[in-house]
């Protein structure tokens, strides 16, 4: 689906908005596509995302997902609305422009402002069967939080084992990371300043077996290879150093397409040896997967916008 065909979507967030479309809308005489309670949301050839009357709700149909269930208030004006996530760039797309959610929405609730997650993992059937992530009640337009639920969301946190494994791999590398940064003349003489590198979530340059020259130093057994491939590795980490402090830095060049080059020298703020040995031990501990978390905390249901992790959330 191209973003264009679902800009076209109808809006529909909600019972009331479903009934008014699908009552407005009559279905295609001439096509064998809908059954006599469904309707097409964009085009007639379009039947692969569909609005579908039952009973007591609609549903929001992407081909063969159930994306949305919206039933009638009740007598008391409680609202109930499921949900079905997707990974997909075309259901995030739909969700947005055909149901106006994503997959981390902020919403009115009883208890403030929360956050209402809607997950690709499906851990709610409604009464048919049916799955969902998110089951949500709501009246006067805020989230009632006792009676809603959706799919369980953790963090993943070290425990004291991973950190001790840690610390020990840090010792072990202590030495190591002494003798590199000693070459910091070095490396400042063979410097490579590249805009990839230097910009948001730039990688560093590929070093070849400098997983095994990390893992043999950090055992005890570091050969001669394993060495030279480590002192590589800090010329890595301090061309990554020094593409990032660029890049950050107004007017330093890092591509010849805009220009003159920048040179290390024009760094307003140089690498200094502190700055070298902090980022060489995070580089090695990273390559000996040190940074374990081995212990799934939960993440409490419907949390409020400023408890609500921006990352290390998993389903």
């Amino acid at each position: 689906m191209s973003y264009g065909i679902s800009n076209n979507l109808p809006r529909l967030h909600n019972y009331r908005q479903a009934h008014a479309y699908f009552e407005g809308r009559a279905k295609p005489p001439r096509s064998k596509n809908y059954a006599i309670n469904e309707r097409p949301l964009a085009s007639v050839s379009g039947a692969h995302y569909k609005i579908i009357k039952h009973d007591t709700h609609y549903d929001i149909r992407l081909y063969s997902t159930i994306m949305a269930r919206y039933y009638a208030p009740d007598a008391e004006g409680v609202e109930r609305k499921l949900y079905m996530g997707h990974n997909s760039m075309t259901s995030r797309s739909f969700m947005w422009q055909g149901l106006y959610v994503s997959e981390v929405n902020e919403t009115d609730s009883d208890k403030g402002r929360i956050v209402m997650p809607i997950y690709s993992r499906s851990s709610i059937e409604d009464k048919d069967g049916t799955p969902f992530s998110l089951d949500a009640y709501f009246k006067d337009d805020k989230l009632i939080t006792d009676k809603s639920r959706h799919t369980q969301h953790f963090r993943f946190l070290s425990n004291n084992a991973d950190k001790a494994e840690r610390a020990q791999k840090k010792a072990n590398l202590a030495n190591f990371v002494m003798l590199a940064t000693m070459r910091l003349p070095d490396y400042k003489d063979n410097v490579t300043l590249d805009h990839s590198m230097g910009r948001p979530f730039g990688e560093y340059s590929f070093v070849h077996h400098a997983d095994d020259a990390v893992k043999g130093i950090i055992n005890g057994t570091p050969t001669e290879e394993n060495i030279n491939t480590f002192f590589k590795v800090g010329q890595a980490v301090y061309d990554m150093l020094a593409s990032k402090r660029g890049y950050e830095q107004q007017e330093f060049n890092l591509s010849t397409w805009r220009g003159t080059k920048s040179t290390i020298d024009d760094l307003a703020k140089p690498i200094t040896e502190s700055d070298f040995e902090v980022a060489m031990t995070k580089r090695c501990l990273v390559i000996a997967g040190a940074y374990k978390r081995s212990e799934r905390i939960e993440i409490p249901q419907f949390p409020l916008v400023g408890d609500y992790p921006r990352s290390n959330v998993n389903v």
